[in-house]
């Protein structure tokens, strides 16, 4: 795990960032974000021939104490 700082004016280019709150994302089983968006979803069910009704939506809650 990497540390950045938030306020850094270094730009790293590893892909790392911060995102404002309310900002949601798909995690899957291997620990691959993406970002929440009907498309890469749509794609993502395509690519590992999920069908819908396979789904289930689980909510988790990270906080500053996590």
């Amino acid at each position: 795990m990497t540390f950045v700082d938030p306020k850094s004016d270094h730009k790293p280019k590893d892909g790392t960032g911060f995102v404002k709150r309310g900002t949601k994302f798909t995690v899957s089983d291997y620990l691959i974000v993406t970002p929440k968006k009907s498309s890469s979803t749509f794609n993502l069910l395509k690519k590992l021939k999920i069908q819908a009704d396979d789904l289930e939506v689980q909510v988790i809650s990270i906080s500053n104490a996590e």
